[in-house]
């Protein structure tokens, strides 16, 4: 356990499932993290990219649970990527992770609107941009 330290949580998505579409911010959220968690299927297509981490799997249907467990690992100060398929704020993880967090764990977004929505605790669907 890493007690000296905030936890980090970042939701990060690989993109449609080609290896060569997940960007290189991705790349980096997922060889800083300690922990992986994500849907089975997603984490079989990164698995060559995740050797030396903990890594945590769920079947369809389990991403409450999935989520609770990434904010509890962060929340004990370890360095955690939700795995989660195109744009992890449209219909992805994103949302529900915001909506199950608490104070104390740093969430990390993509855009200007993924950074600020967090804020008054919101998501990106509660955001309209013009």
């Amino acid at each position: 356990m890493n007690t000296g330290n905030k936890g980090r949580l970042s939701v990060v998505g690989i993109g449609p499932g080609d290896p060569d579409h997940i960007t290189p911010a991705a790349l980096r959220a997922i060889r800083d993290s300690e922990v992986i968690v994500g849907y089975t299927t997603y984490i079989d297509l990164i698995r060559g990219l995740i050797r030396d981490k903990e890594v945590i799997t769920a079947g369809m249907t389990q991403e409450v649970q999935r989520c609770r467990k990434a904010i509890e690992a962060a929340s004990r100060g370890r360095r955690v990527a939700v795995i989660c398929s195109g744009d992890p704020g449209i219909y992805a993880m994103a949302g529900l992770v915001f909506e199950l967090i608490e104070k104390g764990v740093q969430v990390e977004g993509g855009s200007s609107e993924q950074e600020l929505a967090p804020q008054p605790g919101a998501t990106e669907f509660d955001i309209e941009v013009i």
